[in-house]
């Protein structure tokens, strides 16, 4: 059964149902930009950019299974050389294994950290939500932003700490093909998280990460220089990264709603839930790195001429 299992899970993750899926598209959409997706986490946050970006960006969204799915459909595409066929962007993140077996190109953007999420989470992304969707405002509480800022500035250096062996240990099985069975994104598995400290949950990182029996953790060497020398907000995991912002977000909302705040002056109640559908909310406050949005620009002037070059 589990054999039966893995080759319907590697049977949906070929780049042909990929190419069933845009042929689908292109039969009610012939002209139009198509702009394919990794995962439907990406498509509100590429949607929101676009808008910030540009006015009148006309696309239709493809979302596939995984940078493979992206790169394969690519592959594909580039063979029938058709006018439909080079006007396609595609969207992958950098991960820690790049563009792997395939080359980059004029109309593939990769992301300038690990993942669209560490984007997101940001210290300066952090200043408009206190003033607005946590009411400092309205409250008179500009005065406490600093202090907040500060508290997630020290959280956040406490995460990069407590879960830099788990990045590591991802870093070193992507570089070197070891398959991880499943990698357990929910960040509270791994860490205690609250605004005044953040500590191991005891939890064993490695089973959480899906690390395989047949590999010894003992392989993984001390120090690997090219990990070392990532920024553990830009470059690791960037589910992690946004797990651990928006559970400290979560938490300040407690903060903020209880009859006792300690952050705040006042008790407010707020409307903004930073465990929903958060990603497109942060999108409008996130900087848009500069590779995408010459990206998007790109893709906006050659709409108004010629398709983007494969």
């Amino acid at each position: 059964m589990t054999d039966l299992v893995d080759k319907l899970r590697l049977a949906r993750q070929t780049p042909h149902v990929a190419l069933h899926d845009y042929n689908l598209l292109r039969s009610k959409a012939a002209e139009v930009l198509v702009c394919v997706f990794e995962g439907h986490e990406d498509h509100p946050y590429y949607d929101t950019v676009f808008r910030r970006i540009t006015e009148n960006f006309k696309y239709q969204p493809l979302v596939v299974n995984g940078k493979d799915q992206v790169l394969g459909l690519r592959e594909l595409l580039c063979k029938r050389d058709t006018p439909a066929e080079k006007n396609v962007a595609y969207f992958i993140d950098k991960d820690y294994d790049d563009y792997k077996q395939y080359l980059p190109s004029d109309n593939t953007y990769c992301t300038h950290g690990y993942s669209i999420e560490n984007n997101l989470c940001t210290v300066s992304t952090l200043q408009p939500l206190l003033e607005t969707e946590y009411f400092c405002y309205k409250t008179g509480d500009q005065h406490n932003i600093e202090n907040i800022t500060k508290i997630f500035h020290e959280r956040l250096s406490e995460y990069s700490e407590l879960m830099k062996e788990t990045n590591k240990a991802i870093y070193f099985a992507r570089k070197n093909s070891i398959r991880l069975q499943g990698i357990n994104n929910q960040i509270t598995r791994y860490l205690d998280i609250n605004l005044s400290n953040i500590t191991p949950s005891g939890t064993d990182h490695f089973s959480l990460i899906g690390w395989p029996e047949t590999v010894d953790t003992a392989e993984i060497p001390a120090s690997l220089p090219e990990f070392d020398n990532l920024s553990p907000l830009t470059d690791w995991r960037g589910k992690f990264a946004l797990g651990v912002y928006t559970e400290l977000l979560h938490r300040l909302k407690d903060d903020r709603c209880s009859n006792k705040p300690q952050l705040f002056s006042v008790k407010s109640g707020m409307k903004f839930n930073p465990k929903g559908d958060i990603i497109r909310t942060l999108a409008v406050l996130a900087p848009i790195p500069s590779c995408l949005r010459s990206f998007v620009s790109s893709l906006n002037s050659h709409q108004k001429s010629d398709p983007i070059p494969a």
